[in-house]
Parts: structure tokens; C-alpha cells; sequence
């Protein structure tokens, strides 16, 4: 079986903690694949850096690209396993990153919606969501799904693809102006 490969992507901003994420990489030794620009002209992007650069020399399988183009990202995309979100803040419908990385058909770890009553198209079975987001759960779920990959959901990643698919969007929105008329 392939070693499971788990990737961020998007921009480095503080509230998507990266650094929870990096932190959780130190404890648990996962292949991962990061990809954004880090700057060394920002305090915060310039800690993810050295943490980056602490990992690759503990010999922790953590890369980083920086930024990527599209087609790159596409086909970066297509070679991973998982998504992960460490933003201390319930996943929704609304994130980009997370849009896409559902489009590739990657589950998507993140933070659990803060209100079942929320519409949501993420759940457990095309997602592993964590009821809040610290470096040491993050870290259990890698390792779980590092030394069992049958256990990274896959059951309802379709109806999740098409959740996001642009011409559904289109249709439901003609479909609603249309219930509006």
C-alpha cells in the first residue's frame, strides 16, 4: 500500500495555524506536503519557516514547495491522500481551499461545524472532522491514518465532488431564482 500523503495548500495567514499544523508534524512524524509562499519579510511566515526548516533536519518527511501555479497545484493535488485545515475555527461550505481539495476528492481534516443545524456538506463520511483543533489531535489522526490508510474516508467523496461542482452551484442557483420569480 502507498504511504498516505496529507497536504496544505492556500495562503499562510495566522488564523489558518499553520504553525498547529507544523507543530502536530513534529509529534507525529507523517508524509506531508505543504505549499504556500512564506516570506522572510513576515515574523509569523518567517517562525513557519524555521519550523520547516527544524523538521527537514529532524528528518521528518515534510516538504514545501512554495507557491504553485495552478496546473502545478492540480496535479500536486491529485498525488495526495488528505487535506488538512488547522484553522481553530468550524470548517464551512464558504472555504476555498478546502472547495478545492474537495474537488480533487480529498477528505478534508478540519474543525467540526459549531452548529449541527447548520447546512453543511462536509460529514464524517468524506471527512474527518475534529471537535476543536489542537496540535496533539491533529497529530493522533495522522498517525491513525498514516498506520491505517483504509480508515481515510472515502464512502461519500463523490456527492462531496459534486456538492462543489460549478454547474451544480449554477443550477441550484437558477433554481432558486426561479422559486423566487
Amino acid at each position: 500500500t502507498k504511504r498516505p500523503i496529507g497536504v496544505f495548500f492556500g495562503f499562510p495567514f495566522p488564523s489558518k495555524r499553520i504553525d498547529l499544523l507544523l507543530e502536530a508534524l513534529q509529534i507525529s512524524n507523517t508524509q506531508f506536503i505543504l505549499s504556500c509562499r512564506l516570506r522572510e519579510d513576515s515574523a509569523y511566515e518567517r517562525s513557519l519557516l524555521e519550523m520547516l526548516r527544524h523538521l527537514q533536519a529532524a528528518g521528518r518527511p515534510v516538504y514545501w514547495t512554495n507557491y504553485l501555479e495552478d496546473e502545478d497545484i492540480s496535479q500536486l493535488l491529485q498525488l495526495c491522500s488528505y487535506f488538512v485545515l488547522t484553522q481553530q475555527a468550524s470548517l464551512t461550505g464558504k472555504s476555498s481551499t478546502a472547495i478545492t481539495a474537495s474537488a480533487y476528492g480529498l477528505p478534508v481534516i478540519a474543525q467540526a461545524p459549531s452548529s449541527p443545524i447548520l447546512s453543511h456538506p462536509y460529514n464524517n463520511k468524506n471527512s474527518i472532522l475534529l471537535p476543536e483543533v489542537t496540535a496533539e489531535g491533529v497529530a493522533k489522526q495522522l498517525i491513525t491514518l498514516e498506520n491505517n490508510p483504509q480508515l481515510i474516508p472515502t464512502k461519500e467523496l463523490e456527492q462531496l465532488k459534486q456538492y462543489f461542482d460549478w454547474q451544480e452551484i449554477i443550477d441550484k442557483h437558477i433554481k432558486l431564482w426561479e422559486t423566487l420569480a
